[in-house]
């Protein structure tokens, strides 16, 4: 008998945990806006990395900029809309 009661409250806990996760990505889902991510690596004709360079991109509502990090990466998040 003690079993299934402990049974049941795992199974009701897990059941309550599953609602809370379902309900906070329906709230983070709702509140975020289509976006992308472009990402890469700047580079000479000679393979070598360029560092604290500017990236810069423009779409219809607005742009985005970074500087390149010391390994040449960058990262923008964009809206996903055209790229001018």
């Amino acid at each position: 008998m003690k079993v299934s009661s402990t049974k049941f409250r795992l199974a009701g806990n897990a059941s309550l945990l599953g609602f809370l996760i379902l309900a906070v990505a329906g709230i983070s889902n709702s509140q975020s806006t289509p976006s992308r991510v472009v990402s890469g690596v700047v580079t000479t004709d000679k393979n070598e990395v360029v560092s604290n360079v500017t990236m810069v991109a423009s779409f219809a509502s607005g742009k985005r900029e970074t500087l390149t990090g010391t390994d040449g990466s960058f990262r923008l998040r964009l809206p996903n809309e055209p790229v001018n």
